[in-house]
């Protein structure tokens, strides 16, 4: 009998461990959350507890961790302990895996609060190299439960596929963290250089989100959206100066050069691999429905569907904003003029759309 138990341990192990070394090379955050809550899922069904949490050690002070992941649903609720603080708290200043067979009875930790309905818990720190990650907990609520040594020598054999992923999961935050920094330098280059748009590619940037979120757009999309929104002008650092803080309205030799700037943007963008997609929707973002456009005359829905988008907002946050030529329109004003353009500049179903979901809802308006 103890073999067949054995051998369907074995075969559970095999199995998860397999799932967790296949899901470890996936790449996006969102997927790593996906998989870090499998991977705990799967650990409480292994060994017959009844709930858990992955936490995670902050990055911003290193004096804390925070539940990342926690089952049931309802166990995260964003619970923050210090360390040394709760018997998590203990687990990862001293880096030592903690069996307690009845958390009422345990004498050792019985100055350091516990949930009072837990009955059995096993508490492990997640260690990367040398590098504390964070603390695993498992635990159980029904009496007849009790963990031992042979549960935590299970657990210990996922916990280090478990550190891959939780360290993939920082260093990629940390990367998205330096790209939006570089993405926030490279605004205030283009701003810096023509001070009648300041605040105009954040907001660009922001209106396209709102607009995505209400096409229901997937996260990819929307991050596209935020990402281009923000370098849409960037080809605007090839324009001259003479002809980009100009106070007047541009002959059409200047506007021949400013017609440019699409193209210069999605050159420089295309050399960035951490940009990749960007450039294609920063190039076609000045296109027309009716084929009026420019840099390349593309029409209707030659047009990429994120260009249009783009170009509606960066449409709607000029007319809403002073120029050296003229004052910003209102509100009522910059909807009107949406309006009218509806096939002609603009992809007439995203008009009514920005306008009933974006305007009318009063987003737009922080």
């Amino acid at each position: 009998m103890k073999r067949i138990r054995d051998r369907e341990e074995l075969a559970r192990m095999e199995n998860l461990t397999n799932l967790i070394e296949k899901f470890s090379r996936l790449e996006t955050l969102q997927e790593r959350g996906i998989i870090l809550r499998d991977v705990l899922e799967r650990i409480i069904s292994i060994t017959k507890a009844e709930a858990g949490s992955i936490m995670v050690l902050e990055d911003d002070d290193k004096l804390h961790i925070e539940i990342s992941v926690g089952l049931p649903e309802d166990i995260k609720d964003k619970v923050i302990l210090g360390l040394n603080e709760g018997l998590a708290g203990w687990v990862a200043v001293n880096r030592t895996p903690l069996i307690l067979e009845d958390t009422s009875k345990d004498q050792r930790f019985k100055n350091i609060p516990s949930t009072p309905e837990i009955k059995s818990s096993i508490v492990l720190p997640i260690i990367h190299g040398e590098k504390l990650l964070g603390v695993l907990n498992i635990n159980t609520i029904r009496e007849y439960r009790r963990f031992n040594k042979d549960d935590i020598e299970l657990i210990n054999k996922i916990v280090p596929i478990l550190a891959n992923i939780i360290e993939g999961e920082k260093l990629e935050r940390k990367i998205e963290v330096l790209n939006r920094e570089i993405l926030i330098s490279l605004v205030s280059a283009i701003e810096a250089r023509d001070p009648y748009t300041k605040g105009h590619s954040e907001e660009v940037s922001r209106l396209s989100v709102l607009l995505g979120k209400a096409l229901s757009l997937p996260v990819e999309d929307l991050k596209l959206l935020e990402i281009a929104g923000y370098l849409h002008d960037i080809g605007k650092l090839k324009v001259p100066d003479s002809i980009l803080q100009k106070p007047g309205r541009l002959t059409e030799e200047e506007w021949e050069i400013m017609r440019r700037h699409p193209i210069w943007g999605a050159e420089m963008l295309s050399k960035i691999s951490a940009l990749k997609g960007i450039d294609r929707i920063v190039r076609y973002h000045h296109e027309r429905w009716d084929g009026k456009g420019y840099p390349d005359g593309l029409s209707g829905e030659e047009i990429p569907f994120l260009s249009r988008i783009l170009g509606i907002c960066d449409s709607f946050q000029a007319m809403i904003s002073d120029r050296p030529y003229r004052v910003a329109l209102t509100i009522p004003q910059a909807i009107e003029e949406l309006q009218k353009e509806k096939g002609k500049q603009f992809d007439p179903d995203l008009v009514d759309i920005f306008i009933n979901s974006v305007i009318n809802e009063r987003i737009v308006l922080k």
